[in-house]
């Protein structure tokens, strides 16, 4: 989401993503064939995640918690461009002081819960 955008309109694409992301989770339940992954267990917890991740996958190498950087790795422009992501592994950092409108915050968080209580209920757990 652009840091432009009003908390209004951020909180309505917010709702759209995670009515996508439930309605997908819904289509593909069943026969493990979708994982929930959670990213602070993913910072918290990384070797574990990604021992399960790799299993779910059936992958021959399983994934690291490190990864090479390639040329366009924290450039502004080309996806991720924080600081973390130029340090070639995962790290937990620190929480951000963000203020919410309390209307914009309340709507997203009822669709945030409802989007990871349908998640939970259809998609594996990493």
């Amino acid at each position: 989401m652009s840091p432009r955008m009003a908390w209004s309109q951020r909180s309505t694409t917010m709702s759209r993503q995670t009515s996508y992301l439930s309605d997908c989770a819904e289509s593909l339940s069943g026969a493990n064939r979708s994982i929930l992954i959670d990213y602070d267990r993913l910072v918290s917890e990384s070797a574990n995640v990604l021992a399960k991740l790799s299993e779910f996958l059936e992958l021959d190498v399983p994934l690291a918690t490190t990864y090479r950087k390639q040329r366009f790795t924290g450039k502004i422009g080309m996806g991720d461009f924080s600081k973390n992501i130029s340090l070639g592994r995962i790290v937990n950092t620190k929480d951000h002081d963000v203020c919410i409108p309390a209307p914009a915050y309340e709507k997203a968080n009822a669709c945030y819960a409802a989007c990871i209580a349908t998640l939970k209920k259809h998609c594996a757990d990493a």
